[in-house]
């Protein structure tokens, strides 16, 4: 069975027959709970929505101090412009990219082990025109 928001009722399939709300089953059916479990050999397995596989080689990158695709291109922008400070908004815009990858890139290149930038100071964003956090390039000395 599909449910249709629409017309808010159930359609069965091969039968085409309209099921409404009150004469629907109480619960859909599908897979147990058993079906869902994780595979009895570890598997790779989904938490957050990110792949163990996924994040194991996150982790191996993060412990050898060498930078994922996107953050290297963060990195390469901010080294393109010296000397000047970003927003998120703005890195966003300067990029090109949507505002959720510039945070979870700044993010990750502000932590532990090896934090890349530093937030600066507070000011007033020109892309959102809102006081936020700017960000640059940390010393290496």
């Amino acid at each position: 069975m599909t449910f249709h928001w629409a017309r808010f009722a159930y359609v069965e399939r091969g039968v085409g027959r309209v099921v409404t709300p009150s004469a629907a089953p109480a619960r859909a059916p599908g897979p147990s709970s058993a079906a869902l479990a994780p595979p009895a050999g570890g598997g790779d397995t989904l938490v957050s929505g990110v792949r163990a596989t996924s994040r194991d080689a996150y982790e191996g990158l993060k412990a050898k101090g060498r930078l994922t695709r996107q953050q290297a291109a963060l990195v390469a922008f901010l080294q393109a412009h010296p000397g000047r400070d970003w927003t998120r908004a703005e890195l966003a815009e300067g990029i090109g990219w949507r505002i959720n990858v510039i945070c979870g890139r700044v993010n990750e290149l502000l932590a532990e082990p090896f934090p890349v930038l530093q937030e600066v100071a507070r000011r007033r964003c020109a892309v959102t025109g809102e006081s936020a956090m700017a960000l640059r390039l940390k010393d290496v000395t």
